[in-house]
């Protein structure tokens, strides 16, 4: 089945061979009634799958899930939004931006992200990075 409802979705390049391809677009397609609960299954496809990652999620420069991979590349989401029907987003177009614990830098404005000592969790010091920005 095809469905004709799309989000254009771009994201990060996670290394120099991947910048060949950038902006690293894809058109994601959903069902009318699909929620974004149900969508992130889609996102998570559509990203690279990594180990010990954190893929933030942007649509109208507005994070609106995060997608957390374990150390096995298992992946679990998060919405920093309420539950709705796709159809809903205020723009069909997302931005996916990743995380690692080891990564000096978010390329938008240059801050360690080692600055969140208080912070256990990759999640939590990408929630509280992004907050600042």
């Amino acid at each position: 089945m095809r469905f004709s409802n799309k989000v254009h979705a771009e994201r990060d390049s996670v290394c120099m061979g991947d910048d060949c391809n950038a902006p690293n677009a894809k058109d994601l397609y959903y069902a009318s009634n699909e929620r974004l609960s149900d969508f992130m299954d889609s996102v998570s496809r559509y990203v690279p799958s990594m180990r010990n990652v954190v893929w933030s999620i942007e649509c109208k420069d507005k994070v609106i899930a995060y997608l957390i991979f374990d150390e096995n590349a298992n992946c679990k989401y998060e919405l920093a939004i309420s539950d709705m029907k796709v159809s809903r987003l205020v723009e069909k177009k997302i931005y996916c931006r990743y995380y690692y614990e080891r990564k000096l830098f978010d390329y938008r404005t240059n801050p360690p992200v080692d600055l969140y000592p208080e912070c256990k969790t990759l999640l939590e010091k990408v929630k509280a990075h992004e907050s600042r920005v």
